[in-house]
């Protein structure tokens, strides 16, 4: 579980920098305004490896509040340069850089069309470990076929194993998705969605080598949606299915799932889940954000539910002035949500507790040296 120094870095982090990609000078620079008190981290690169803008493409936590950076660099317009850069910000506010290839095909650095959705997707996941491992999940392509790929580092950018997770020989883009379990000593899941779900329980040694603890689970979903750790050390899936938000729970290196409770949401033909946003609520529940549209209008539901007990749902109504804006919008760990949207290089955000108040106009994100896209 989190400590609570995490939980306020995590809320900080993820109040600036979640739904949204942001270009970084060597010097990171964040200030929110108006009347609020502001932090700022600044760190300065010790090596000039592209003359490019990079851009902080993910950013994910270890238990204590360690910090993971992802950054990427323009190469052409669907693409990035061939090298994998990640940042490790540890709590004294020390900076490790890993710069490396993998020697990963081209594919890795490029975006691709999700056969599902429809979107463009980056095949690049980092994802922590137990300390001090990162996973590393991309895709490899030659002339015969496509593999999806795990590789373990250290916080030395050392490769310390590398697994195949999937081979395919059609044109299509499968869906990858890496959940790491809230205690990371045991692993993660990894779903793959194709016409069928399976999931696979890794883990991963002392030694940082990669293990297969039990494969390819087949999973009775359709159209999957989200997927998160549970407080009791398993996974939660959220799916779509005949018009209707569904769960289903999956124990730790179990086969078996449980059956799926249905969440109280008003679907029908008409209608389209855009995305489900999940926190784990105080260490005890999940608290999840949908956005559903039909025709022209969109709404939004908070839904709250425990282990394999839905606890109840309800339409917001406490939402920006401008919904006509296209908005991001997020669950937080401490209940209540976040809306945010970038508009001319400036993210606003709205941010509304347990209880849907909301104390303040607005909260405008710039970010110094830097362009928002």
């Amino acid at each position: 579980m989190k400590t609570s120094y995490n939980l306020v870095v995590l809320f900080l982090f993820f109040i600036l920098l979640s739904f949204l990609i942001i270009t970084v000078s060597t010097e990171l620079n964040f200030n929110i305004t108006p009347d609020t008190q502001h932090h700022i981290f600044t760190y300065s690169e010790n090596k000039q490896t592209t003359t490019s803008q990079l851009y902080v493409k993910d950013i994910q936590f270890y238990d204590d509040g360690t910090t993971l950076i992802y950054l990427v660099s323009d190469s052409t317009e669907n693409c990035f340069d061939h090298i994998l850069r990640i940042r490790i910000i540890h709590l004294n506010g020390t900076v490790e850089e890993i710069n490396t290839d993998l020697n990963l095909s081209p594919a890795s650095y490029c975006l691709f069309k999700d056969s599902v959705r429809g979107e463009m997707v980056h095949p690049i996941l980092i994802r922590p470990l137990k300390q001090p491992f990162i996973l590393v999940s991309y895709m490899n392509q030659s002339s015969n076929f496509s593999e999806n790929w795990g590789t373990v580092l250290n916080w030395n950018g050392e490769k310390l194993s590398s697994m195949s997770f999937e081979q395919y020989t059609d044109n299509i883009a499968y869906r990858n998705f890496i959940e790491v379990n809230i205690n990371k000593e045991l692993g993660f899941l990894r779903i793959s969605a194709r016409d069928y779900m399976f999931a696979t329980h890794y883990s991963v040694d002392v030694n940082g080598n990669l293990l297969v603890l039990l494969q390819d689970v087949s999973i009775s979903v359709a159209y999957f949606l989200a997927s998160l750790a549970t407080a009791d050390e398993g996974y939660i899936i959220l799916y779509n299915y005949s018009s209707s938000l569904n769960a289903i729970f999956i124990d730790y290196n179990k086969t078996s799932t449980s059956n799926p409770i249905r969440i109280d949401v008003p679907i029908d033909i008409n209608t389209t889940i855009n995305a489900v946003h999940c926190d784990a609520y105080f260490g005890f529940g999940h608290y999840c954000i949908a956005s559903i549209s039909k025709q022209t209008n969109e709404s939004y539901y908070e839904f709250l539910f425990y282990t394999e007990k839905l606890i109840g749902s309800n339409q917001l109504h406490q939402l920006p002035n401008n919904i006509s804006v296209s908005w991001n919008v997020s669950s937080t760990p401490i209940g209540g949500y976040i809306f945010s949207v970038v508009v001319n290089a400036t993210c606003f955000i709205y941010i509304y507790d347990v209880d849907h108040y909301f104390n303040n106009s607005k909260v405008n994100v710039t970010y110094f040296n830097t362009t928002v896209t």
